[in-house]
């Protein structure tokens, strides 16, 4: 996946710091996957400074993909990040790049909940999951997210993966 959008990237070892000009959460934010090249809490430190550089607010994408970034939550939760409530911002559907498959739900213009995936090998990658506030508790993002997964089933995909936000 891509962060388009992106203004400025660094690399902190493995993990990804990116800003961008938009408020989409995924082009500002840390992707806290693999070695930093340094221990996580200094890390998250380096990734503080950049963010405060930019005049935005640290966001780190904890992963709920066994094995892959969970360590980074406890050092998340004790430096008294909250979890991000979800978006009310609606996107439409994403236009094909030429990269991996992908696929975006949204609802019509002016509605009320998106969610987009991406299919990689046989795994499928759920992010961007929203619905207005208005409309929660209804089942809608139960809805997107099973149509994600029956698409994501239709590629090949047998496992999947979703980011959750902290901030």
């Amino acid at each position: 996946m891509t962060a388009a959008g992106v203004a400025d990237l660094e690399r902190f070892g493995e993990w990804f710091v990116v800003a961008g000009p938009h408020p989409a959460r995924r082009a500002n934010s840390v992707d806290p996957l693999g070695d930093p090249g340094r221990s996580r809490d200094p890390a998250l430190d380096l990734a503080g400074g950049f963010f405060r550089s930019h005049g935005k607010s640290v966001l780190v994408k904890v992963a709920a993909v066994p094995g892959e970034g969970q360590e980074v939550e406890p050092l998340v939760v004790s430096r008294s990040f909250r979890h991000r409530d979800p978006s009310a911002v609606i996107e439409e559907t994403m236009p094909a790049s030429g990269g991996p498959p992908a696929r975006a739900i949204a609802s019509a213009p002016g509605g009320f909940w998106r969610g987009r995936a991406v299919g990689i090998d046989d795994w499928i990658g759920i992010f961007d999951l929203a619905t207005e506030p208005a409309v929660q508790r209804r089942g809608l993002g139960r809805t997107v997210l099973d149509a994600l997964l029956a698409w994501g089933a239709d590629q090949g995909a047998r496992l999947a993966g979703v980011s959750i936000f902290w901030r």
